[in-house]
């Protein structure tokens, strides 16, 4: 009976887990390269290139699934998901500093959005608390 209780414990600590980190993913950093695929492709090529960024992505997905068996008998579980972590929390920085805000740009002024490339897109302002945009917005 106590067996019983320890693995049910565990079953559901696991599943809150899952549950939890599906959420902020999804809220989070999850739709981010979907919905750039959408933004950042010119229109006269949007077609292939979302395609072709789809499969990078599956591609992407199943070098993940091959690789965790031999990640796990080589270095364990919590090694590997300590790996996505720090994978995580890099893509939420890239997103965050490099990214710049598109909320109110059209699609065709898109292209002036991202011609600068990958810069630093927020910084913090030393006299203040706050974190404020060094991009003005397109008009």
């Amino acid at each position: 009976m106590f067996f019983s209780g320890i693995i049910f414990a565990g079953v559901a600590l696991v599943f809150t887990a899952m549950t939890l980190y599906l959420l902020f993913y999804h809220i989070g950093v999850g739709g981010v390269g979907w919905v750039l695929q959408g933004e950042v492709i010119p229109t006269e090529v949007r077609g292939r290139g979302a395609g072709l960024l789809a499969a990078l992505d599956w591609f992407g997905n199943f070098a993940i699934i091959f690789v965790f068996p031999y990640w796990k008998a080589a270095f364990g579980v919590f090694s590997f998901f300590v790996l996505e972590l720090v994978l995580s929390v890099l893509a939420l920085l890239v997103v965050y500093l490099f990214l710049p805000e598109t909320k109110g740009v059209s699609l065709e002024e898109m292209t002036k959005v991202f011609e600068r490339g990958l810069t630093i897109q927020r910084q913090y302002n030393a006299t203040s608390s706050n974190i404020y945009y060094t991009e003005k917005r397109i008009k």
